[in-house]
Formats: structure tokens, sequence, C-alpha cells
């Protein structure tokens, strides 16, 4: 299976996605994501998958408050689509 880049996922603006990322590592250091499936048609891209981690660190809410961490952990299954621009990236993407 391919390697995904978290940094593909979420915002289109390079500043918040790296934001993004950012928190998200904060709040769940040892966040992980598996591609379980993965389907090629042309270049269109279809992947299943999986991400994981433990709430152990501060996550900032929309309101600017930042909540102690829970402990819990979390299991999200996940679907993507998305399509290349020729560069063998995915280039735009959905998630869902």
């Amino acid at each position: 299976m391919p390697k995904i880049n978290a940094m593909n996922h979420g915002p289109k603006n390079t500043e918040a996605k790296a934001l993004t990322h950012t928190e998200i590592v904060a709040a769940f250091p040892n966040f992980n994501h598996e591609i379980t499936r993965w389907v090629e048609a042309g270049d269109w891209v279809s992947f299943e998958g999986t991400f994981t981690g433990d709430h152990t660190g501060p996550l900032a809410m929309a309101d600017g408050s930042v909540p102690p961490a829970t402990l819990f952990a979390f299991i999200c299954r996940a679907q993507s689509r998305g399509w290349r621009s020729g560069n063998e990236k995915v280039s735009e993407n959905v998630d869902f």
C-alpha cells in the first residue's frame, strides 16, 4: 500500500494545513493512519483506512478553550477519494 502523508488531508491552504497537522500531533502524539484498501483508475484514486490515537495532549477548541486531555483512545474508519495532477501526488481529495 502507498504511504499517505497526513498533510494531504484537511484545508487546502498550506498554512492552515500545517497548523491542523501540528495540532493533531500535539493532541494525539501516537496518531496513526493505516491504509487498508487502495484503488486506482487513471488519475482517480480511492482508499479506505483507519485513524487511531490516544488523546494525551492539548487540543484547542474552536472557541479558543483548551480542555484537559481525555486520555481516551480513538479508532475512526475513513474513506477518501481524489485525483492526481500528473505528478503522482493526490492533488485534490474528499474525505468521509
